[in-house]
This record gives C-alpha cells, structure tokens and sequence, in this order.
C-alpha cells in the first residue's frame, strides 16, 4: 500500500499547470493520495475529473473556492468522511476519511500562531474512540533542532512534534531517519530549509512501515514549491488492525 501527499501551491498552478499537477500525482502510483493546497475551483474540479478517470475515490470537504483545503483520492472505496474537529474556523483543513483498512486524515494547517489550535484538536482527537490511524499533510511545523536549516527561522508550534507522543502518534519519516536532515520546503529569498510535510502514525501502522521518503522531483522541477512525502505500507489483517 502507497501512500503519498504533496501540496499542490494554491489550487495547482494557472492556466494547463493542472495537467503537470495530475501528472505528477499519477506518477506517485499510490493507493492513497492526499492533496494539500486543495482548492474547489476550476482547476480543481479539473484534478478531480481526472483522478476519478484514473479510477480513483475522491472526497473533499467543499470549502470556499479561494481557500486551500484537502483533497484525498483512494483506489479503494471511501466510507465515511468528516472533519476530524469540526469547531474550528476551518474545519476544512482537517479532512478525515475512512478508507477500509483505517481512518486517514489529510492535513493541512495554517502558519503562525493560527496553526495552534489546530494542533491542539488533533492531539485531542488522537486519544478519542474515532482517532484516525493516520494523519498525513502539510503541517506547516517541525522540530526547530533537525527540521529547518540553522540560520533559519525558529518554527512556531514545534512543541507539538514531541506532544504527539503523548496520544501515542509518531513522526513515521522521522523514526526511520533519526538525525538526518532532509527539507520538503524552501524560503525564499533565503533559500532555508525546512521539513513541514510530515506522516504521523499509530504504532500499529508504524509497525507496517516499510519505507517512508521525500520525493523531491516536483519541487526540483517547479511543478509545486513542496516535496512530496510517500509512505509504503505492508498491511496486514482487516481495517480494525489499523488502529
């Protein structure tokens, strides 16, 4: 089982930009695919059409069409869906899904200080009876010693990337890769490094991992300014097993 996410950069790029967009996104070949800077515009609706030609599930949470949201894609069929918290402004940008085998939440958080109580919902949604096994997006954080370059900006939120264990999530690239330094995003003009798109899972799916990288070419080649994030997993047992 494949998953992958990658941002998008606001709603996919003008004018045919969509097509380069879809094109990266098959070329993942995931199972799962969770789209972050999602937007339910034309050139959205173009990016569904054409999953769902490739014969993929698809499921937003139609937020307004100039704000970025999530978007997951499955080749498997899709249950229910809901935001994971509801009560925030944007609930949009929490997007859970039940695709069989476990509940996955594609994120995408806001910068600064608004991303907090964003945070704050998904660790609290973590610990309750519904909690996703995965959540999986652009979380706009990262631990401030490993996840930015030295000279750059200390990252707001950071605090949260050792939270999650305490609701038993963990930072799946990180636990395979330690020390390393490896960034899925660039500033610019300054050219820092930073890692904000991560896979936090549960440790039955931390169990089932069997790779988990960086995919740097979309950035490399200007398709979006993020890396994409891929997931392989070797699932085992019914969807209850996920948890």
């Amino acid at each position: 089982m494949r998953v992958a996410t990658w941002n998008i950069r606001h709603g996919g790029a003008a004018g045919d930009g969509h097509r380069r967009v879809v094109g990266t996104l098959l070329g993942f070949d995931a199972d799962v695919l969770v789209v972050t800077e999602f937007r339910t515009n034309d050139r959205g609706a173009a990016i569904v059409v054409a999953l769902q030609k490739a014969g993929y599930y698809t499921t937003n949470p139609g937020s307004p069409p100039n704000r970025n949201s999530v978007l997951i894609a499955s080749r498997t069929p899709i249950t229910t869906t809901q935001s994971l918290v509801s009560s925030l402004s944007d609930p949009w940008r929490l997007w859970m899904a039940d695709l069989g085998w476990g509940r996955v939440t594609g994120v995408y958080m806001p910068n600064q200080e608004r991303k907090l109580p964003y945070w704050d919902s998904v660790i609290s949604a973590a610990s309750g009876p519904s909690a996703p096994c995965l959540l999986i997006g652009d979380f706009n954080t990262g631990r401030n010693d490993l996840d930015k370059a030295d000279n750059a900006t200390a990252l707001i939120g950071a605090e949260y990337m050792d939270r999650i264990g305490e609701v038993g999530l963990i930072d799946l690239w990180r636990s395979r890769h330690l020390d390393r330094r490896e960034y899925s995003w660039f500033s610019t003009p300054w050219n820092n490094g930073f890692r904000l798109d991560h896979a936090l899972g549960t440790s039955r799916i931390a169990a089932m991992v069997t790779d988990c990288r960086y995919d740097h070419a979309p950035r490399l080649e200007r398709v979006s300014d993020h890396s994409a994030l891929i997931l392989e997993l070797a699932l085992t047992g019914p969807a209850t097993n996920a948890r």
